[in-house]
């Protein structure tokens, strides 16, 4: 058994390709709550930057831009991006924050190790599957975008491939 993951480069690649895409989506997460407060850039920066949980980050957003956005039009297009937000914070946690190990050529991860909640689990990983999550993260990004009008109205909706 060996305790690393450069062992397997593709997969070594598509992790750290997963994990320095990740940033981009937390701007995201600012670009919408400054329309969602009409704010002028400020405001995010004053609020958020304090917050260093992005799960946290993305419920305070998500709370306000469900409750308090004038803009109901706005509020409608990225409601449901959050919960793939989620999805996609909890897969970076469990990239970044999990233990790889490495048995009879297959790997594997084990995540939640040190979290207050002891939900520890093991699964295969390959960078197949990881590099199909970060297309997915590329296009929930490419959606932020488009619903925050970040993009002009001809820009394409989907990532090609």
């Amino acid at each position: 058994m060996n305790a690393t993951v450069t062992d397997d480069k593709p997969l070594a690649i598509n992790i750290a390709a997963y994990i320095t895409m990740f940033p981009m989506l937390e701007a995201g997460i600012q670009l919408i709550f400054e329309r969602a407060v009409g704010g002028d850039g400020t405001w995010s920066d004053c609020i958020l930057h304090h917050v260093q949980s992005i799960s946290t980050r993305i419920d305070i957003v998500e709370d306000f831009t469900k409750n308090c956005c004038r803009d109901k039009q706005f509020a409608a297009a990225v409601i449901p991006l959050f919960p793939r937000m989620r999805q996609a914070n909890t897969y970076r946690n469990h990239l970044a924050h999990g233990l790889f190990i490495t048995d009879q050529g297959k790997a594997r991860v084990a995540s939640n190790m040190f979290a207050r909640k002891k939900t520890f689990r093991q699964e295969d990983i390959d960078a197949s599957a990881v590099l199909q999550r970060f297309h997915e993260l590329e296009q929930l990004y490419l959606d932020l975008l488009h619903a925050v009008d970040a993009l002009p109205p001809y820009f394409p909706r989907e990532m090609k491939r």
